[in-house]
């Protein structure tokens, strides 16, 4: 089973013009697109008693539910709002508007195509490797 994560969804800006993704949603239809293609698992399968079910998900600033660190062994490691700014999957990435990885709306895309994906109306019918 495979499951895009972020560095697929990065775009090359020096890939060739016929190879170029729109944006970063474009890039995961385009691989889902070929595992589907390739005959590569992309929903849940069951291995023996073992299900493995890969989820799409993005990482968000409002999943930290920790208070912040204040020692001083810490001092020097950059806030999450500048990780915001300097991490190469807000740098690599490009969302279509309104989709911002500044809110957590890409979280909340990725979490509603799992709905898709995963298809929990018809869990008989997925896939049994054992």
């Amino acid at each position: 089973a495979f499951v895009p994560g972020n560095h697929e969804l990065w775009l090359d800006k020096s890939a060739a013009e016929g190879d170029k993704c729109a944006d970063s949603i474009d890039k995961m239809e385009r691989i889902i697109q070929l595992c589907l293609e390739e005959d590569i698992r992309i929903g849940p399968v069951k291995v023996g008693s073992l299900w493995i079910v890969p989820l799409l998900s993005w990482h968000h600033l409002s999943f930290d539910s920790e208070p912040p660190i204040c020692s001083e062994s810490w001092a020097g490691i950059p806030s999450a709002s500048r990780t915001v700014k300097l991490g190469a999957d807000y740098r690599k990435t490009v969302w279509p508007h309104p989709i911002t990885p500044l809110d957590d709306s890409v979280a909340q895309l990725m979490d509603s195509l799992n709905d898709v994906i995963l298809d929990f109306d018809n869990i008989d019918e997925w896939g049994e490797d054992a």
